[in-house]
């Protein structure tokens, strides 16, 4: 069984969870390298965020050609609204840039895509269980076929996974 220790140090927001993003949104934090005293998110974008990113793009040429693999990068909005950019730093969960968000696939490498892919399958619902031997296997010596035939469990899992970590009972 994996152990996280995700229930541990747990911490109550009094108020509700929503105001971290909020007081992100309005924080004006002093000392700002390129913008004045005052400035926060909310004053960078007129008081309310953007519609969700609907593609992402490289920069092609007047002839269609994709313009040099550094150069700007194109993001449209689910509002059809587009604006180019020097770089694009992309914090949505990573299955988003394959299934629904129409990203250019030259942005990244064939390993890093692959990643993505990898990343996200892992990600969803399954549960993965080390065990000390494969009972799976087990042949019952009396009918000659194996033991185990079902899994049964009381949750709703899309996969499980017995794995054997190769280490022997005495």
């Amino acid at each position: 069984m994996v152990y996280v220790d995700a229930d541990a140090d747990q911490h109550r927001i009094i108020g509700g969870a929503q105001l971290l993003p909020e007081r992100l949104w309005n924080h004006a934090p002093a000392g700002l390298a390129h913008w004045p005293e005052g400035t926060s998110l909310a004053s960078l974008h007129g008081g309310h965020p953007r519609p969700g990113v609907a593609s992402i793009r490289r920069v092609r040429g007047g002839d269609g050609a994709k313009v040099a693999s550094q150069g700007p990068i194109t993001g449209t909005d689910k509002w059809g609204q587009s604006r180019q950019y020097p770089a694009v730093i992309a914090t949505c969960q990573s299955w988003l840039l394959s299934a629904r968000i129409d990203v250019d696939e030259s942005l990244f490498s064939h390993k890093l895509w692959t990643a993505i892919e990898r990343s996200h399958y892992l990600q969803s619902s399954k549960t993965f269980v080390v065990v000390d031997r494969p009972f799976w296997k087990d042949i019952d010596l009396a009918t000659g076929r194996q033991v185990m035939s079902t899994t049964l469990t009381d949750r709703l899992t899309r996969g499980t996974y017995l794995l054997d970590n190769g280490m022997t009972t005495p």
